[in-house]
């Protein structure tokens, strides 16, 4: 089982729409973000805002009209805060970074959790326009197994800081955490690009030794799609794996019962740009792997968001009065419709401030949260994703969009010309290769528009619930 996520935190409504047109994916995405951001387009985006915001509406109002109607019947249960527990474990390989490559700015840290919380600096919980819009996010795993009862149980895996799961003796994190050797462990920084050469050795400092390539003489960065390449103003990489969640009796490695959790491993990457197009937006690509022999056949991906929209103090009434809702792709049962919604906007969770003021009354924005690349469905006869594509999937070892070009992509499984290695020049696409335990290996990604490389050959299947 493997599958990859891509997750766009936006700042302001951000429009995106499928282009059929043959593309990379760089140019695919800043096609749509002109097409959708110049000056024509922009009088007519408002209008499609209002739509939206109305729609919003609707929605609570149909809430309203379901239960009391009073909004100070809403409870705050912010969990204790599990930072007041000391820890006797160390775990040295957890480090942070701070994403401030655009206009957003959050610390993210290397076990998953997105925003530093209630008990650390919130002037990091993705500032917007000088506010705080959350809490705390974090990306989980859930799936159904039969446990050493033979009971049919439930684990749901994640990377929460705030509200994490602490073993009963209070000396672990039943969590998410992040494997070494994929940045430097002398420092305490994600590995990130671009990043600073202080120490004057040849090596970005949160760069691990290992990213060294002896035929180029120089450290490369596994970057996202393509090796050596820059897709982004600033790149966050890191491993994680739920080896740590020890809260259920079920062993993933028959082998090595010190392993627990669901036996999946996260490779997981923090994209900004600081482009005009997209500087309101944190992008998050999440390619999970279940690297245990025991298969999962009910998996669940999902993100546990806490939004605070405008900030305040835990204890104020700013962080009861925010509201949240989704619109759907299309119309459904016992919602309202989607007809006059544009296609780019629906799919998308909103959450924004009931009132529209924040702390000191400043005007906070309103907060998206979209999945861009969802796990496919090959199987089922179906075109999910509207894509003119029926059962597309990386793993088949067909170029289903026909993109893969031998004129520019034939550049072997590194990503890289000039080196070669396995596949370049060959006059067929070249794809990307596993690690011994089956996920993605980040230094031989493949040849561009082939496979693990290639977004569109998936046949996603999106958001299919949400809850707030």
């Amino acid at each position: 089982m493997r599958f990859t996520l891509i997750i766009a935190l936006v700042g302001l409504l951000l429009n995106l729409s499928i282009s059929q047109e043959k593309l990379s994916d760089r140019e695919k995405a800043l096609k749509i973000l002109r097409e959708h951001f110049n000056k024509e387009r922009e009088a007519q985006r408002k209008i499609e805002h209002e739509l939206v915001k109305d729609y919003s509406l609707m929605l609570l109002q149909s809430y309203l009209k379901g239960g009391s109607g009073k909004r100070e019947e809403v409870e705050n249960s912010k969990a204790k805060d599990n930072f007041d527990l000391r820890k006797i474990k160390a775990y040295a390989d957890r480090k942070s970074l701070i994403m401030n490559g655009n206009k957003i700015t959050t610390i993210i840290y290397n076990y998953g959790a997105i925003g530093a919380g209630g008990n650390f600096n919130r002037r990091l919980n993705a500032i917007w326009n000088n506010l705080p819009h959350i809490f705390e996010f974090s990306p989980l795993v859930a799936a159904s197994v039969v446990d050493t009862n033979n009971r049919r149980i439930h684990i749901v895996s994640d990377g929460l800081r705030y509200y994490s799961t602490i073993s009963p003796d209070g000396t672990e994190f039943w969590t998410f955490n992040p494997l070494s050797g994929y940045a430097d462990p002398n420092q305490d920084e994600i590995a990130h690009n671009p990043d600073k050469d202080r120490d004057g050795d040849g090596k970005p400092d949160s760069w691990p030794s290992s990213w060294y390539d002896p035929v180029l003489g120089r450290y490369v960065w596994p970057g996202y799609l393509s090796r050596d390449a820059t897709q982004a103003d600033l790149e966050a990489f890191y491993v994680m794996d739920d080896r740590d969640n020890k809260e259920h009796a079920y062993f993933p490695f028959p082998e090595d019962s010190s392993k627990r959790g669901l036996g999946v491993q996260v490779q997981v990457r923090a994209l900004q740009w600081a482009n005009p197009l997209a500087e309101d937006c944190i992008f998050f690509v999440y390619t999970i792997t279940n690297v245990s022999p025991k298969t999962l056949d009910s998996v669940i991906f999902g993100m546990y968001g806490d939004a605070d929209i405008g900030g305040g103090a835990p204890t104020s009434s700013e962080q009861t009065d925010d509201d949240a809702f989704f619109v759907p792709p299309h119309n459904v049962p016992n919602y309202p419709p989607v007809d006059n919604i544009p296609v780019y906007a629906r799919s998308m969770v909103y959450i924004y401030d009931h009132d529209g003021k924040g702390e000191f009354g400043l005007k906070p924005g309103y907060f998206g949260y979209k999945f861009l690349e969802s796990p496919g469905n090959p199987y089922d006869g179906i075109d999910n994703d509207g894509d003119g594509m029926i059962d597309e999937s990386q793993q088949d070892g067909i170029d289903n969009d026909g993109d893969w070009n031998p004129l520019v992509d034939d550049v072997g499984v590194d990503g890289v010309p000039g080196t070669g290695d396995e596949g370049e020049g060959d006059g067929i696409p070249t794809r990307g290769k596993l690690l011994a335990d089956g996920s993605l290996d980040p230094l031989s990604p493949g040849e561009p528009n082939f496979e693990f490389t290639d977004l569109d050959e998936s046949d996603m299947i999106g958001l299919t619930s949400f809850n707030a």
